[in-house]
């Protein structure tokens, strides 16, 4: 007999509006304090028993830019 659980995993303190802002700045160019960072979602991605080691996580934030463009990622 086959059960599945589900894991439930918090979302770490670190996984915040600063990460994600660092990253526009180091990775996409973007100047600090010209966006604001919006986390639509986060969530934990793979099932129990996968990724021995750590935990994955699938993010949707939006950089709204002074210009009132948004750029998601």
């Amino acid at each position: 007999m086959t059960s599945e659980t589900e894991v439930k995993s918090p979302i770490p303190d670190w996984l915040n509006e600063q990460f994600f802002e660092d990253i526009f700045v180091e990775k996409h160019g973007l100047e600090r304090g010209q966006f604001v960072v919006k986390v639509r979602a986060i969530i934990p991605t793979g099932g129990a028993g996968e990724n021995y080691t750590s935990m994955l996580y699938r993010a949707n934030v939006d950089a709204e830019c002074g210009d009132g463009t948004t750029k998601t990622y």
